[in-house]
């Protein structure tokens, strides 16, 4: 009972991370008139919520770019010409942080935690 209490399943880190970006992206579309800091900020936030959701389940990526973007232009009525690239470039930093949880392999079954002898 403890260890399930203490150790979270994927599952719920997935929907942890689809609930953060999702509204992290509403975050973002809210920030744009702001400086580019506060925007820099923010996408960098919002990219370790997309990654948050992708290391936990890859399904989860695809899910909460669409339902961010989807957020995105429902709150940004007038600027949805800056809201296209956000997205995009979000995702793929999160594939970058999902690349480095895996040490960079495209062999998902290595991990990190065992040293690795040869």
């Amino acid at each position: 009972m403890i260890k399930a209490c203490v150790a979270p399943s994927p599952e719920v880190l997935a929907a942890l991370g689809v609930y953060a970006g999702v509204y992290t992206c509403i975050g973002v579309a809210h920030a744009m008139p702001g400086t580019e800091k506060e925007v820099a900020s923010a996408d960098v936030l919002l990219t370790v919520a997309f990654g948050i959701a992708a290391a936990s389940h890859i399904a989860a990526l695809p899910l909460v770019a669409l339902l961010g973007f989807l957020a995105m232009l429902w709150v940004s009525e007038g600027r949805r010409s800056r809201m296209l690239p956000v997205v995009p470039i979000a995702a793929a930093g999160a594939m970058i942080l999902v690349f480095a949880c895996y040490g960079f392999s495209p062999d998902a079954s290595v991990t990190c935690s065992a040293p690795r002898r040869g």
